[in-house]
């Protein structure tokens, strides 16, 4: 049984892990279900994220979210009465659903491992740290309960063993390499037909601040500069950001080679990774780069910084590493948009890359390994 806060699709990458591996888990026969506080209710998203579980076993509430806490804990706790899950997998770190669950499950003796998805990383800790670290010490030996915690990289594995001595494994984001390679951009041209013809570099993820898409501009900028012919599409829903990022495209007399196209979802989404020459992605953190590793299975060579944490990706060829000041990333984008040849040569290594490391049924099958080991050790 799967807890998450919300199903929403801009809440980001938690909510594209739990529908995935939900259905990946779905698929190799196993009974799954899924409880969130809220879900799409409606518009081009809902039918997108429904459309993963379609014919397959999975159960699925949503917790009345107009609804008070007092109801909601009523429901979660009948939830989990009626399912009686063998393991639970909880979502996150810092919202009340969860950390109810964890509650309840610690009451019933039900094993639990938890997802950080990033927020124990030590730069996300430092980012409001003592309101974090105060919820860590007042609600700690609720999540001390899990019997594993999932991280996305091994620098995050190795601050939880030893700030919080945690048991820790990696659980890698995963994705359905053959959705991207089968995927055109055919979508993409028809509906924004003034960028068909394009040489384009994309960027997709929420526009907030901590995916450093100003610093992106800043490195597009110094691009055009140097003679870049290509146009830079941002593509993501507004985390806060896109009055101030329109702003800065239009100091730096970008206009018209800065596109905001807004979010894009199903095969939308998957025909703008075609639809690009170049993915580029310049963020402040990042706890795993999951659009890193969607555009690699689209066969497209990447342009990122070592605050993606695929270094070994890098140290594969499947990526350039660039170095993350305005000009050295520029001169990346420059020097890739210039060599048809390496193009080709990274774009080749990155879609083996990606098939090898995160296609969805290895993901899987890794976090059903944790899954046995909480249940062994819950009746040791």
């Amino acid at each position: 049984m799967h807890v998450i806060d919300d199903l929403l699709p801009e809440s980001g990458g938690p909510t594209t892990v739990v529908v995935e591996l939900t259905r990946q888990q779905a698929l190799a026969g196993m009974k799954v279900g899924v409880v969130c506080r809220r879900a799409p209710a409606g518009g081009v998203e809902s039918p997108s994220l429904r459309a993963a579980w379609a014919g397959l076993d999975i159960a699925f509430e949503e917790l009345s979210p107009q609804s008070s806490w007092s109801v909601r804990k009523r429901l979660l706790a009948s939830t989990l009465a009626r399912w009686q899950p063998r393991v639970l997998h909880l979502h996150c770190m810092w919202e009340r659903l969860v950390r109810e669950t964890a509650i309840i499950a610690r009451r019933n003796q039900v094993p639990w491992v938890l997802s950080t998805h990033g927020m124990m990383h030590p730069q996300a800790i430092g980012r409001g740290w003592l309101k974090k670290y105060a919820y860590l010490w007042l609600l700690g030996p609720h999540f001390a309960g899990a019997r594993e915690v999932l991280t996305l990289n091994q620098e995050e594995t190795d601050f939880l063993i030893r700030r919080f001595h945690s048991y820790s494994s990696v659980l890698p984001n995963g994705i359905d390499v053959s959705q991207y390679k089968c995927s055109s951009d055919r979508h993409f041209r028809q509906k924004f037909p003034h960028l068909a013809e394009t040489r384009n570099i994309l960027f997709m993820g929420r526009l907030n601040p901590i995916k450093g898409i100003d610093l992106l501009i800043d490195a597009f900028a110094f691009g055009v500069a140097q003679g870049i012919p290509h146009q830079l599409l941002i593509v993501g829903p507004d985390g806060g950001m896109e009055s101030k990022l329109r702003q800065q495209v239009a100091a730096k007399g970008l206009q018209n080679r800065v596109h905001f196209l807004g979010p894009l979802f199903g095969e939308a989404k998957l025909s703008a990774f075609r639809s690009c020459e170049i993915f580029a992605h310049r963020p402040r953190f990042e706890g795993f780069g999951l659009t890193i590793v969607e555009a690699m299975a689209s066969e497209k060579p990447v342009v990122t910084t070592r605050a993606c944490k695929l270094d070994s990706a890098a140290e594969a060829g499947a990526l350039i590493m660039a170095e993350d000041t305005d000009i050295g990333f520029a001169q990346a984008l420059v020097e890739l948009a210039g060599d048809a040849a390496l193009r080709r040569s990274v774009a080749t290594r990155a879609v083996q890359w990606a098939s090898e490391k995160y296609d969805w049924p290895s993901v899987a099958e890794q976090a059903s390994r944790a899954y046995e080991r909480a249940r062994a050790q819950a009746s040791a």
